[in-house]
């Protein structure tokens, strides 16, 4: 999928010739602003009938039409905007890639958000697609035969209009501490098999205690959640269908930073009602609650770490932060412990430990960044799951990722899994691989990636948010 995220920004620079504020609202008929704290900027943003206000303690801008300037050199046009600076913002027209789910090229249009109430605590974002790849074809691979289930093999047959066109909506919601969000999504308009187009997930949660200090984060959480025709992904089984499922999670996620170790504590709790493929047969649902109660452990250590620079400068032209080169090595450790409805049990233990290597500051023409981390991983289980999307596989693997700067803004990324289990064949030996594609500026990211084993790839946008004193340089 194509996606640009602009980002709300911590701190930026503007000028306009004239800017007129009235109780609190300001107006200016053009007006450049930038995230880059140095000049020339590598990005500016080009406003015409540009108005910022504040709307239900919100911070918003409208403007008449906008457009992107890189480097100087190259404007981008991105139509009117009405941006709520407190949530990201996306693209609206982009492009995609789905084999599975929408037989290759899909072209798709963000509408703006509709308020559903008049203090803006309820609000819709929808998303229509328009399936190209399927239209000009005139076939799809993408559901079972009519009279088939769900789980059935998807087979080639002809599509129809209705087939065409599909939606997305994101429906969020504040009410006192609780948060609200549902997303819904169907890949056709054929309502005759609405149980194999349309999918979603809901969730109500809460914060119920959180502590920030210098080098320590915690956060507690509640939700209740309810699943719809949702696949996840189970290694090397691909994707798993999950039918149904509703329940309730606690989780505590913590994170403590001190000179030369890292550590990310995790402790979940859930219990809910699942109904997914069996284990011993995957064209056959069955339905069971599952309690399962989740530890996670991760420390990283800094082994070596050389001296680098103390901040950012305009020198760094590919980079929006000091790289912390390094050699660390990580160590992670979970448990899992899964007890079933119907008296089945599984419990996991799985270890992984390896070097994570990082040198170059990202600063020069050639080669100046590699970032390269192995991880061998171990799983250890006893027992069996009734279903076939949380069955332990994929005992022994080894975790690669690399990250290679090619030339100035040119990085290119690999990471996969290589299962070195006895029994597995050459086919399945790689999975998970995915290349990504960077073209990468100190305000800006443009990256392309792709995953072998999903067929799906994205092109993604981003600008960068910096946070630096003073006014910066003229621009």
């Amino acid at each position: 999928r194509i996606k640009a995220n602009l980002n709300p920004i911590n701190r930026s620079r503007f000028k306009s010739k004239r800017i007129e504020i009235y109780d609190d609202i300001w107006f200016a008929k053009e007006l450049k602003l930038t995230n880059d704290p140095f000049s020339s900027s590598q990005l500016i943003i080009n406003n015409k009938d540009f108005k910022l206000f504040n709307e239900n303690d919100k911070t918003k801008i409208k403007t008449k039409w906008s457009s992107l300037i890189f480097e100087d050199k190259l404007t981008v046009p991105i139509g009117p905007r009405n941006i709520n600076l407190d949530r990201d913002y996306s693209s609206r027209w982009g492009l995609g890639y789905d084999k599975n789910k929408y037989d290759g090229i899909y072209l798709y249009r963000n509408f703006n958000t509709i308020n559903l109430d008049k203090n803006n605590n309820t609000q819709i974002d929808l998303t229509t697609k328009f399936n190209i790849q399927r239209g000009i074809e005139g076939k799809t691979k993408s559901f079972s035969a009519e009279d088939e289930s769900v789980l059935a093999n998807k087979i080639e047959q002809d599509s129809k209009f209705l087939d065409f066109i599909g939606f997305e909506s994101v429906i969020t919601s504040s009410f006192g501490k609780w948060d609200y969000i549902l997303e819904a999504e169907t890949n056709s308009i054929d309502i005759d098999k609405l149980e194999k187009i349309l999918e979603g997930e809901t969730y109500l949660t809460k914060n119920i205690y959180i502590k920030k200090q210098d080098n320590l984060t915690r956060r507690d959480d509640i939700s209740f959640f309810g699943i719809y025709r949702k696949e996840t992904r189970n290694g090397s089984l691909g994707q798993i269908l999950v039918n149904s499922a509703y329940g309730v999670t606690y989780d505590l996620n913590k994170i403590k930073l001190k000179a030369n170790n890292a550590s990310e504590n995790k402790i979940s709790l859930g219990y809910g009602r699942y109904e997914s493929s069996s284990s011993n047969d995957q064209n056959q649902l069955i339905a069971n609650n599952r309690l399962n109660l989740y530890l996670k452990q991760k420390n990283e250590y800094s082994i070596w770490k050389p001296k680098s620079e103390a901040t950012l400068t305009k020198e760094f032209k590919y980079t929006p932060n000091i790289i912390n080169q390094g050699l660390y090595w990580v160590i992670e450790g979970n448990l899992d412990f899964f007890r079933y409805e119907d008296g089945s049990k599984q419990d996991l233990f799985l270890i992984k430990s390896g070097p994570k290597l990082i040198i170059g500051e990202f600063k020069n023409n050639f080669f100046d960044y590699t970032e390269l981390s192995i991880y061998p991983r171990f799983k250890f289980n006893y027992g069996k799951s009734p279903f076939l999307f949380d069955q332990v596989v994929d005992k022994k693997v080894i975790e690669i990722s690399l990250k290679q700067r090619i030339y100035k803004p040119f990085a290119l990324k690999f990471s996969g899994e290589i299962n070195i289990e006895d029994d597995i064949s050459d086919d399945e030996k790689l999975i998970n691989e995915t290349i990504e594609l960077s073209w990468n500026r100190r305000a800006y990211n443009v990256s392309l990636n792709y995953n072998y084993d999903t067929e799906a790839g994205g092109l993604f946008f981003k600008i960068y948010s910096f946070d630096f004193d003073g006014l910066g340089e003229k621009f």
